[in-house]
């Protein structure tokens, strides 16, 4: 614990463990992937008027930026609106309270939608990929949303770590979420205990071990036939739109064979599909949502020719009040 110091946060009313000169919620701390606009502006909820000089119960969400109100989103006269500072520092507390090692990689956003990524590093919680030989590390990711598109909260992904590939999935991971929607606001406190159980728990230890084994099945070679079955099947990648599909083979193609094997593998496949993307120059929100798709699309690819059942990955996905 000598590596951290106690903060009192005034807002909240409590106090919390935060890394020494840990500076996670300036502009400058990383390039904003999603746009140019700063992700930590001043942000205001205003009611909007109606044609007959009233108010609706609609409310208007602006960033304050050059002196001049922008609008972001529209949303409901009960929606608590969490400043992307505030949700960080919300972050530092429960990164604190982990006694886990964090590296901020990735920051997004887009003027409604707000994503900060760290990678846990931590060596006690890497694990390799059978019959590959690759590692798989942790990541952290924080979401946020001024339109109401995106719950704020966090999610815990797995990152192949020689490429830094993001790994993001529904299925193979677990996330909490914190609620917009409350009169009584949000219990900033019981949340934070919350998650930072949840981060230093079992589950997290596990996770890692059940992802690697579950990917470890995609060495297998795979053909033309395969290829397209994969494809033309909406629970693989059927739903992937098209660009992101010929990106992802030409990525495959250029990269070569990632095993021994004479022939390309799921893995391969695989890997090409979560490097495109997640190292898009310009990503969007689409970007976060084809990543899924392709981790949790090719898992069950996985599943599937391995012929185990499905099992439930025991995913945390909570609301908190």
């Amino acid at each position: 614990m000598d590596n951290h110091i106690i903060v009192p946060n005034s807002e909240n009313n409590i106090s919390s463990l935060v890394e020494v000169n840990s500076v996670i919620h300036t502009e400058s701390d990383l390039p904003n992937i999603g746009g140019d606009l700063d992700a930590f502006l001043p942000i205001n909820k205003v009611p909007l008027s109606t044609d007959m000089g009233g108010y609706s119960k609609a409310h208007s969400v602006r960033l304050e930026k050059d002196g001049k109100e922008v609008e972001m989103g529209v949303v409901g006269k009960d929606y608590l609106l969490v400043p992307n500072k505030e949700l960080m520092d919300v972050a530092s507390e429960i990164m604190g309270m982990s006694n886990l090692n964090f590296k901020p990689t990735k920051k997004f956003f887009n003027g409604k939608q707000f994503r900060y990524v760290w990678q846990i590093d931590d060596a006690g919680l890497q694990v390799e990929v059978p019959k590959v030989g690759d590692m798989m590390g942790l990541c952290l990711m924080m979401n946020n949303s001024y339109d109401g598109s995106l719950k704020a909260g966090i999610q815990i992904f797995l990152m192949r770590l020689a490429c830094l590939n993001g790994q993001v999935s529904r299925q193979f991971g677990w996330g909490i979420d914190f609620k917009h929607y409350s009169r009584d606001g949000i219990d900033w406190e019981q949340n934070i205990i919350q998650a930072s159980k949840v981060l230093g728990g079992q589950q997290i230890e596990a996770l890692p071990t059940r992802f690697a084994n579950r990917i470890g099945d995609l060495v297998e070679p795979i053909t033309l036939q395969d290829m397209a079955s994969i494809r033309k099947n909406e629970d693989y990648l059927g739903k992937l739109p098209t660009q992101q599909y010929g990106q992802m083979i030409d990525k495959m193609y250029d990269d070569g064979m990632v095993t021994d094997s004479n022939s390309f593998t799921a893995y391969d496949l695989f890997n090409a599909g979560t490097n495109v993307l997640w190292h898009q120059k310009k990503m969007t929100t689409a970007s976060f949502k084809n990543n899924a798709l392709v981790v949790d699309g090719m898992m069950k690819y996985a599943r599937d020719i391995s012929n185990d059942t499905l099992i439930d990955p025991n995913q945390i996905s909570l609301e908190l009040n």
